[in-house]
């Protein structure tokens, strides 16, 4: 697993060979888990061709970091507090061109890859991929090549020779459809903060996007999509 601690059955690769400076990857890493974050870094660091240059733990600060650091490459969760990942890549893209991004998130919806390489990421990745799997998507993205998770670039092959009929509930995250179904439930946006655990401006957040996954424009229009497809 990637989370930052060798074991016998997922060793941790040997540091590459000392790189001269103009080859040195410069990273950021954002993720809002700290514990994870600290294990990516130790295994980023570990590699003599790569320094993280800093870390951050939302969107906007991400923003914020390669406006200040100009890294070459940025390794991003979807899941992000403020405004999402997929905000940030955008943003990030906006303020510095040049930059590399990896998407590294618990996801392995085909949906999510698309939008992530829509949005201007050049690689996706599955957490608990292994280190080694790490490295080799860096390499790949430094050298201007896109890469995917295989297990997921399956799923997209797929996907594209057999495709499925269109489900709107497939388009949310895990979070989105515990939302929605409270939404559907009846419970207003307090009500539904206290039950997740997240602040009354993040659930309007997470109404923004499900509103547009589902094409709908109220809570009245997402919750008869959601007993329409048996959500609740």
């Amino acid at each position: 697993m990637l989370n930052g601690h060798q074991t016998q059955t997922d060793p941790l690769p040997a540091p590459a060979p000392d790189p001269s400076p103009e080859e040195t990857v410069r990273i950021i890493i954002v993720d809002d888990h700290p514990v994870f974050l600290k294990g990516l870094y130790y295994i980023l660091e570990r590699q003599e061709a790569i320094r993280v240059v800093g870390e951050a733990t939302n969107s906007e600060d991400a923003v914020r970091l390669v406006q200040r650091q100009r890294p070459d490459m940025a390794i991003v969760d979807l899941e992000l507090p403020e405004h999402g990942g997929l905000w940030a890549i955008q943003q990030m893209l906006a303020v510095h061109p040049e930059l590399k991004i990896i998407v590294l998130t618990a996801s392995d919806r085909v949906e999510d890859l698309k939008e992530a390489l829509q949005a201007g990421a050049m690689g996706y990745m599955v957490k608990g991929s292994n280190p080694a799997e790490m490295l080799d998507a860096i390499l790949a993205v430094r050298s201007g090549s896109s890469y995917v998770t295989p297990k997921l670039a399956g799923k997209l092959i797929q996907l594209m020779t057999h495709p499925q009929p269109a489900d709107p509930l497939a388009e949310l995250t895990p979070r989105e459809t515990q939302v929605l179904r409270l939404i559907a439930q009846g419970k207003t946006n307090f009500e539904i903060g206290r039950e997740l655990g997240l602040a009354e401006k993040t659930v309007k957040q997470y109404n923004t996007s499900i509103f547009r996954k589902l094409d709908v424009r109220s809570r009245v229009e997402a919750a008869l999509v959601a007993r329409e497809r048996g959500l609740v």
